[in-house]
């Protein structure tokens, strides 16, 4: 078999590629086209060959060249829905090869198998390989005979050969059977011990799943499956051992899920880290059977598709018409079907909850409390008051996956660094007031190591070409700032750096961009993404403060006033972050803390 020729149509040499693979007879291997093709494949596509002789030739650009037996055309996106012309999917043959959530599922559970219990993965493909052999003499066997009964000539009862193949294929195939039997049941017992590792398997492609939809968000949120797995294998290897399958098993999806949470959490923005968040507590719940397909669609919709002219009339005038439309729909599952008449009987009780500041944390009217767990009330309270759903979404949180899934994720930037290698650069997605450049000039200090940082923009390539060469080759690191400004450099620059063959172990690549669709989906999904927006509350501002806070600096003096001088700077330094949001609204009213304040957090 030829070998096959990878390439991108990015690359310097593509065109040199394509004409080597036709004359060669190799096959040729595009990836990661986007949902235009280059022109120069059109005379392929559209078969406009020209016949010399016994040899068909093809124009490719401006050159004639020959097709050679062996040459094949393949085309690689990574593009999730790709809308390609009409034209484009009559010439070729489009082949979706996502991967399902089930043979995700099928996947992972083999790995994990292979982990934790490599004998018995290892009997499970003998045992298949055997069966195969054994169907494959079986069909051998029974084309032998068919060939004998059809080219026999005279009678049968006196070809003494066809007999001894007769007798020879009946004890074959009594034996065959009998090992395919046995075979059977062996399979039945390795699929039984295989199957209780599958929450494992189950939990990490709920958790893969999820990360790719998080693309939907963000078009910067491109994780890859190879990504992905490198985490889930690491899950197995640094979670807690335990002789016992369960609390192994028990040990292996916390630590996996808790790592999956915070690499993610880290890439994203933070009003996008809470839905995430969010959305992952339901979704293991799901899974789980603890939530309903459909009340997760009222969680999500609510009454908006509802005609308030169409619904039982509100019975009050206080209540809202959105309110009393949620209300409708949210009385259509079973634990709610009597909430409508409830209201009605009990107007008073309900008001006074309602009017509450936090009713989700005042005692729901009619026992609700009580009957109802942590989601249901989110429901309620979703329904109710669309104002409260974050808070008492947060407690929903607390109770499906833990308390420490509640707080915002504190980038690290040298945990980060140090799970990078040379060949995965880490870009940072910028906001307005996050630039990560003084940080990564303090760690780089820190390690030692020379930084030299460069501004991209227009005729800034050739400089960033140079830059490049020399960080790769002498182990220094190289921070190019707003490469959204440059596209068509982080292409070429991502061949540079996975196809380069030296590469010092000490170089990294450091990348700042803004949000852009056309940025290139193989950068995202080979990189470290992180944010450093300020996190969203005073508790995790504060946490954020000293977390870059070193020690030195806490043990500055040794006076006990020290440590509340630090405490009382960086809340006061919180909270001026947490009002630059609401710009002078509230400056103008005087407010004196108290000690009382200080204590809440």
């Amino acid at each position: 078999m030829n070998e096959l020729q990878i390439t991108s149509l990015n690359h310097k040499y593509f065109r040199t590629h394509l004409e080597d693979s036709l004359s060669l007879g190799r096959p040729l291997l595009i990836e990661d086209v986007e949902e235009e093709l280059d022109p120069v494949l059109d005379n392929l596509l559209d078969r406009n060959f020209i016949k010399s002789g016994s040899i068909l030739k093809v124009v490719v650009g401006d050159k004639e060249c020959d097709i050679m037996p062996g040459f094949m055309l393949y085309i690689t996106t990574k593009l999730p829905n790709p809308a390609y012309t009409p034209e484009v999917s009559a010439k070729t043959a489009i082949i979706d090869f996502t991967v399902t959530v089930h043979g995700l599922e099928d996947q992972l559970l083999g790995r994990v198998i292979r982990t934790e219990k490599s004998d018995l993965e290892s009997e499970r493909v003998a045992l298949i390989e055997e069966v195969m052999e054994n169907k494959r003499r079986m069909k051998e066997l029974e084309d032998n005979l068919l060939f004998r009964l059809t080219s026999v000539q005279g009678s049968l009862v006196d070809d003494e050969d066809l007999i001894m193949v007769l007798q020879d294929t009946k004890s074959t195939a009594q034996d065959v059977s009998t090992k395919l039997h046995v075979a059977s049941e062996t399979e039945r017992k390795i699929n039984g011990a295989r199957e209780e590792y599958r929450p494992v398997a189950t939990r990490g492609s709920i958790l893969y799943f999820l990360i790719t939809d998080m693309a939907v968000v963000s078009c910067m949120y491109q994780t890859s499956l190879r990504q992905f797995l490198v985490l889930f294998d690491m899950s197995m290897i640094k979670s807690d051992r335990s002789n016992n399958p369960k609390v192994r098993i028990g040990n292996i999806i916390r630590f996996l899920t808790v790592t999956v949470w915070r690499n993610a959490c880290r890439g994203f923005y933070e009003r996008h880290k809470f839905l995430f968040t969010l959305l992952l507590a339901m979704k293991i719940d799901l899974q789980c059977g603890h939530i309903s397909h459909e009340e997760f669609m009222k969680f999500i919709k609510g009454g908006a598709s509802l005609d308030l002219k169409a619904v039982q009339p509100k019975p009050f005038r206080w209540v809202l018409d959105i309110t009393w439309l949620n209300l409708v729909e949210l009385s259509k599952l079973q634990q709610f079907n009597s909430l409508l008449d409830q209201i009605t009987e009990n107007e008073k009780d309900w008001r006074l909850w309602f009017e509450k500041d936090k009713p989700e944390e005042e005692e729901l009217p009619c026992g609700y409390s009580r009957s109802l767990d942590m989601f249901r009330q989110l429901l309620l309270i979703r329904s109710w008051c669309p104002d409260r759903t974050l808070s008492q979404a947060r407690r929903y949180i607390r109770s499906a996956l833990g308390e420490q899934y509640a707080d915002s994720v504190i980038l690290d930037l040298e945990s980060t660094w140090e799970e990078s290698d040379n060949r995965t650069p880490l870009i940072c997605f910028l906001s307005q007031g996050s630039d990560p450049s003084v940080q990564i000039e303090t760690l780089a200090k820190a390690k030692e190591i020379e930084l030299r940082c460069l501004s991209m923009g227009q005729g800034q390539e050739s400089h960033a070409r140079r830059l490049l060469s020399e960080a790769m080759a002498g182990g220094k690191w190289l921070l190019l700032q707003n490469c959204h400004l440059s596209l068509e450099f982080c292409q070429e620059m991502l061949d540079t750096v996975t196809e380069s063959s030296n590469v010092h172990k000490c170089f990294r690549l450091w990348l700042t961009t803004e949000v852009h669709l056309s940025f290139p989906i193989g950068l995202l999904q080979i990189s470290i993404k992180f944010t450093n927006e300020p996190p969203q509350g005073i508790r995790a501002s504060l946490k954020r403060t000293y977390a870059d806070v070193s020690q030195d600096l806490l043990d500055y003096s040794n006076a006990h006033q020290w440590p509340r001088l630090l405490y009382s700077t960086a809340f006061l330094h919180t909270v001026v972050l947490e009002r630059r949001k609401y710009g002078a609204l509230g400056w103008n009213v005087p407010y004196e803390f108290n000690q009382a304040d200080f204590r809440r957090f």
